[in-house]
């Protein structure tokens, strides 16, 4: 059972793990914020308080697997651009609800962290999702390609055929070389 767990966790890719970490600080974010942002509305009689965090935390939501999903230009920098928006009204919302709730400037910095904890960790994994894209578009051909040291003859293989049998042998790439010459 335990090397069943730890086969699984040994193809567990950086990516895989980065990804499962933003989940688990997004989740924990949008806890919190929840939180704060529905009774910062509350405390203002907004209608429906409970819909004023689902508004701003799944902007951010909606605009990080857009981000996700575009792989570059205008669209990724709007998509980024909504991300950052949306951040910024969980970060204030959060920020005032501390606000209204302690009157310290430190329940305010505390309540700021978890949208730009999950602001920031959500870029950390677009870079590594990116990174690990252009590695995987590489040609494998480059990746297999035979490497000749300049010390050792480079050997071409060639075919003799006869009547009888079927042989094949390797040549120095000289005395191909020289053949082709003649």
């Amino acid at each position: 059972m335990l090397s069943r767990v730890q086969d699984s966790l040994s193809r567990v890719t950086a990516v895989q793990a980065a990804a499962a970490c933003s989940v688990a600080v997004g989740a924990c974010s949008f806890m919190v914020s929840y939180s704060d942002l529905s009774g910062l509305a509350e405390k203002f009689s907004t209608a429906h308080p409970w819909s004023i965090p689902l508004v701003v935390d799944g902007l951010v939501i909606g605009a990080t697997i857009a981000a996700a999903a575009f792989r570059a230009g205008g669209r990724k920098a709007y998509a980024w651009a909504l991300l950052s928006f949306g951040a910024l009204l969980s970060i204030a919302g959060n920020g005032l609800a501390a606000w209204y709730n302690s009157g310290s400037p430190i329940g305010v910095s505390i309540s700021a962290v978890p949208p730009l904890v999950l602001l920031l960790i959500t870029h950390l994994t677009m870079m590594l999702w990116s990174e690990s894209n252009e590695k995987a578009e590489q040609p494998a051909a480059k990746e297999a390609a035979p490497v000749v040291e300049e010390t050792t003859p480079a050997l071409i293989e060639t075919s003799a055929r006869t009547d009888v049998d079927r042989t094949t042998e390797l040549l120095p790439v000289e005395v191909l070389e020289g053949a082709s010459a003649a």
